[in-house]
């Protein structure tokens, strides 16, 4: 079980790999918005579930997986591309892709920067993250997210650069309290933690 932004950057290249090292391995994969995450998993008829936090399940436990850094994401000609981290207000006047006010990305950047929105100046507002890697792209200007949602060819088509001061969103793996365990769900919880990311920690406890 999955939180849609999560799915591409981090769910389906674990479930790819697996798959290729485990040929048998069969797989039910279903999507859902993190604000319908807690009843799903509360009812839990899963094997593991992940979404970034908080989301406040019953009848599950909780395994801290990373924390991933809120980023400017770029186009690779940018002159700001390549950078080890980036003020966001050195990105004054130009184009921006906000994410709306319904996402938690847009509510954790406007907390550890205030005003940021008033400050930088919203050309486009999208509330999804592909929405604006592809506006990105097309050259309409820069986004700031967590590279967790980002698919492989996405990572590699623009230019991603941590903020300073550092904010973090926190993803945690989800595990239903069941005496049945899956046989494929260690190896999964293994190729999760391999996975690489701009901007992203992992939790190791």
């Amino acid at each position: 079980m999955s939180q849609p932004r999560v799915l591409d950057g981090l769910v389906m290249p674990a479930v790819l790999q697996l798959a290729q090292a485990r040929l048998d391995t069969t797989f039910k994969i279903k999507v859902y918005p993190r604000r319908y995450m807690a009843v799903r998993l509360s009812r839990g008829a899963f094997d593991i579930g992940i979404s970034t936090t908080p989301v406040p399940a019953e009848n599950v436990d909780a395994l801290p997986f990373s924390r991933g850094a809120i980023c400017a994401i770029l186009r690779r000609e940018h002159r700001f591309a390549g950078r080890a981290v980036l003020d966001p207000m050195e990105l004054a006047g130009e184009p921006c892709i906000a994410l709306d006010e319904t996402t938690a990305i847009r509510r954790l950047t406007d907390q550890r920067h205030p005003m940021i929105a008033e400050k930088l100046g919203v050309t486009h507002e999208v509330s999804s993250t592909d929405t604006a890697i592809q506006m990105v792209r097309a050259g309409m200007g820069f986004t700031l997210i967590d590279p967790t949602g980002m698919a492989p060819d996405q990572l590699g088509a623009v230019s991603v650069v941590p903020l300073t001061p550092r904010t973090e969103i926190e993803i945690d793996i989800f595990l239903p309290r069941t005496a049945h365990v899956h046989t494929a769900r260690a190896p999964f919880i293994r190729v999760l933690r391999e996975i690489e990311l701009p901007g992203l920690t992992k939790i190791v406890r």
